[in-house]
């Protein structure tokens, strides 16, 4: 990718540019500014930062910004800004420890790269190490976007930064969920004496270092007064013209030790809060009446303090979250950074701060009540699991976990948002955000159980109503077809073109009753014009009264029939016919029904009775079939999950390890990828359970050993606990020279958590075995272990 030289952007004849030219000529321009160590004054990486044509109204980043905005172009914009800086950043040829931190807008994270882009992106993920800074402005209202986005930037082993933080306090309970790398102050905060706001902000901030190990960098500093105050404020990095105004990249560069990004990706597994907290804790079981002021305790903590919090709500199902309880929760979103209540069935709610709404489709959280609170100084969460008692609502029995520890109501609240991206995307769309007929998926475009678009006859096909015997055979054949037919979209499929070929209507569709509204998913339409996602009332639909009973399944004429002749829905369509047969989940409440409609009366519809029911039957079938399908995968998922997972940390045991290093040998031996084994032995585990705290104070160094592991663990790597006070680690994308180093780094951030250890470690080579390699790995363990003691003993005797 290229961009217009500065010259030609300047000059005159161009100076009028507009944010379309900028944008499809690619005509904008990247300056670098410094990151310094705070300590040694050396250079630890540059912020990239973008301009429009020199001269011209567009040349500030924030009218460039603005304009795309206008032009609904923010997320095209955002990626040319990204994957321009990061070119120019690996044709530098500067110091690969250096780190490069990139601006990243909300709309860039919402759309995927454009294709042209690919190649510097792809350049960019294989060569630099880059740190998206996420401006705190997104954190109000993009929440749930910016954490799959930070997710996906743990993939890539890249880091996160958020920036300009100190404009808004509450945003700091959002931290925990982000897990910046990198926490950028605001320029604001060092450039005045400290007042409440500012000790506030910057304590919340140090906190947050404090217990995931990220780094602190001061902006905007312009003098040394300002550096010594943002070394008060906790910062170890700084930037601002005192260090170097934004310009081109040096031809070299004096650099420090690289910013550390500590924060990894935790798998998650699909496991729900519950499933979480109870790995690693003891569950008991309480009535609901018992549970009651559990709930009420942490609804309260949400609202005490001038700190706003996060408040995650799980009530399983819609009746549990009564109109008090709407109440409270609307006047606690209003204070908190952020407010999240599930429920199966309940109606959509999303606001910036504060989002409603149904449970995913097929999620487990259906049977767990959970309440979640999380703010600077609290933390709190409780999850307790359904027992599946039938009576009085009080009297329910649940399984549940409490718990004030940080790093567990962290895990238990990701989980709880892990999988909203999708649910959020399925709530009912404003008629003038339907996509077109254009727009509409073909059966091939859509993943399983998504809504498809079904053939109809075209305007030039000859159909009509079949004689008995003709329809006789195509039943069979499409009996033969749903019996083929695998899961409920293919199915719906096969049904659809039945009732197409031999009884058309105006309209065939197959819907889903949610939320009060009916929703066209399948659709074989021919005449009235509707698209896929088109929804209306349930209340106004024949639907309703069909389900009912208070009208037949089959109206010839649906003027004769009262309910039909007076439904609210004749406002807006012109029905003369209606068929329709409900669909049923297995848990025998309504998922939605076949739904046929025809602008004239159709009177032969009364012989299609009995086939209506039929396929409503194979409907409903197929349905719990899927269902069921589902559900055993979760299942199994779950057990290897719990059977791959050492309960008393939360790490994998030595069943996963067993099986990872399977897999590894496979691997090794099909591509040789860079691969370092380390095997890691706890020093004074004896000691500790020998001593006054007992097993339980072992059993929390060991938890600890895991958690600091954890924290050092990308997601391509893999941690055991592999024996009793043992613990293995694949490192991934290591070359052997990298090794000592990384080690280093584990047993340091291990003694800074007042758990020592000895590390030892291999490479894997093609000419050994993994498992030799795991032998190599633990002989260098032992030997470090004996070269610790014998320097204690040195020590000891040194100063006796």
């Amino acid at each position: 990718m290229t961009s217009a030289p500065l010259e030609q952007i300047a000059e005159p004849a161009r100076r009028e540019w507009s944010i379309d030219a900028i944008i499809d000529e690619q005509a904008i321009r990247t300056v670098f500014q410094p990151v310094v160590d705070l300590a040694s004054g050396s250079v630890a990486g540059f912020e990239a930062l973008t301009r429009g044509p020199a001269g011209t109204a567009l040349e500030s980043p924030l009218a460039l910004l603005d304009a795309a905005r206008v032009a609904g172009r923010v997320g095209e914009l955002d990626w040319l800004c990204r994957t321009q800086a990061m070119q120019i950043a690996a044709d530098a040829g500067l110091p690969e420890t250096l780190s490069w931190l990139i601006n990243v807008e909300s709309a860039g994270l919402a759309m995927p790269c454009p294709a042209h882009l690919l190649p510097a992106l792809a350049r960019a993920r294989a060569d630099l190490r880059v740190i998206l800074e996420v401006v705190e402005r997104d954190l109000q209202g993009n929440v749930l976007e910016l954490i799959q986005a930070t997710d996906q930037a743990r993939r890539d082993s890249w880091g996160v930064a958020v920036d300009d933080v100190g404009a808004e306090e509450g945003s700091l309970a959002l931290l925990p969920f982000l897990r910046p790398d990198v926490v950028k102050l605001d320029m604001s905060l060092v450039r005045a004496l400290p007042d409440a706001q500012a000790s506030a902000v910057t304590a919340g901030v140090r906190a947050y270092a404090e217990r995931s190990g990220a780094v602190i960098l001061a902006e905007g500093i312009e003098s040394q007064e300002q550096e010594q105050l943002a070394k008060v404020f906790g910062a170890t990095y700084g930037q601002g013209y005192y260090y170097g105004r934004p310009g081109p990249l040096p031809a070299a560069v004096s650099v420090s030790d690289p910013i550390p990004l500590r924060q990894h990706l935790l798998p998650l597994d699909g496991r729900t809060p519950f499933e979480i907290l109870s790995t690693t804790r003891s569950t008991h079981r309480a009535a609901k009446e018992h549970l009651l002021h559990i709930s009420a305790h942490l609804e309260e903590q949400a609202s005490v303090g001038s700190h706003a919090s996060v408040l995650l709500a799980g009530f399983q199902n819609t009746r549990y979250f009564t109109a008090g309880k709407q109440a409270r929760y609307r006047q606690l979103a209003e204070a908190n950074a952020l407010t999240i209540v599930l429920a199966k069935d309940l109606p959509y709610q999303d606001e910036p701060t504060y989002h409603v709404g149904p449970l995913p489709d097929g999620s487990r959280l259906g049977a767990e009540w959970v309440v979640i609170v999380l703010n600077l100084h609290y933390a709190a969460a409780f999850a307790a699991r359904d027992c599946g008692d039938t009576g009085p609502d009080g009297q329910r029995r649940f399984d549940f976990v409490y718990t004030h520890d940080r790093p567990a109501v962290v895990d238990a609240a990701r989980a709880f948002i892990q999988d909203l991206g999708p649910a959020r995307a399925t709530a009912p769309r404003l008629a003038a955000e339907q996509p077109g007929p254009a727009e509409q998926p073909g059966p091939a475009d859509e993943a399983d159980g998504r809504p498809v678009a079904v053939p109809s006859p075209g305007a030039g096909d000859i159909v009509g109503v079949v004689s008995p015997g003709t329809g006789g055979s195509a039943l069979a054949a499409t009996l033969a077809a749903c019996r083929g037919a695998v899961g409920f979209r293919a199915t719906s499929e096969v049904v659809l073109n039945y009732l197409n070929t031999t009884m058309p209507m105006a309209s065939w569709s197959i819907t889903r009753v949610e939320n009060d509204r009916q929703t066209h998913i399948y659709l074989g339409d021919n005449d009235y014009g509707l698209s896929i996602g088109d929804n209306h009332a349930w209340q106004d639909s024949y639907c309703v009264h069909m389900v009912a009973g208070t009208a037949p399944r089959i109206a010839p004429d649906s003027a004769a029939v009262p309910a039909y002749a007076a439904a609210r829905v004749n406002r807006d369509i012109q029905i003369g016919a209606y068929a329709g047969a409900p669909i049923i989940e297995p848990d025998g409440s309504l998922f939605g029904a076949i739904c046929g409609l025809d602008r004239s009366p159709r009177p032969e519809l009364d012989q299609l009775a009995a086939t209506l029911d039929l396929l409503s039957e194979l409907l409903t079938i197929a349905l719990a079939s899927d269902r069921a399908l589902k559900e055993a995968e979760r299942t199994s998922h779950a057990a290897l999950t719990y059977a791959t997972t050492d309960a008393l940390t939360g790490v994998h045991n030595r069943r996963g390890w067993d099986d990872a290093i399977t897999a590894l040998d496979l691997d090794f031996a099909t591509f040789a990828d860079p691969t370092v084994i380390v095997v890691i032995d706890l020093d004074n585990l004896k000691e500790v359970n020998d001593g006054p705290g007992g097993h339980r104070a072992g059993d929390q160094l060991l938890r600890s050993a895991a958690a600091v592991l954890r924290r050092h663990t990308r997601e391509n790597d893999f941690l055991a606990r592999i024996g009793g006070d043992e613990f293995g680690m694949i490192i991934a994308n290591c070359e052997a020279a990298n090794a000592p180093a990384q080690v280093e780094r584990l047993t340091r951030a291990l003694e800074r958590a007042a758990v020592p250890a000895s590390a030892g470690w291999a490479a894997l080579r093609p000419e050994i075995t993994v498992h030799h390699a795991i032998d190599l790995a633990d002989r260098a363990m032992y030997d470090a272990k004996m070269q610790r003691r014998l320097k204690r003993r040195m020590a000891a005797n040194a100063q006796a």
